[in-house]
């Protein structure tokens, strides 16, 4: 019984959860965010500009669009 509410609460738990992958970048802006030149702002409240936008590569959570030097 132990090892089948055990089973229950694992498969519960990884439906629910949810994460974002971000590599040389700190607060990724989709599933997966890859930062080029690592010129990305360092903190969450900034936004990414243009120029930094230009290296980066992102997978959005939403749709599974891929972007490529955009943001969305």
């Amino acid at each position: 019984m132990k090892k089948m509410f055990a089973f229950s609460l694992t498969l519960f738990c990884f439906s629910i959860s949810y994460s974002q992958v971000g590599i040389e970048t700190s607060y990724p802006k989709g599933v997966f965010h890859i930062d080029g030149n690592k010129d990305n702002p360092k903190d969450a409240t900034s936004s990414i500009s243009v120029p930094q936008q230009a290296n980066d590569f992102i997978v959005q959570s939403a749709t599974g669009n891929v972007g490529i030097g955009v943001n969305e």
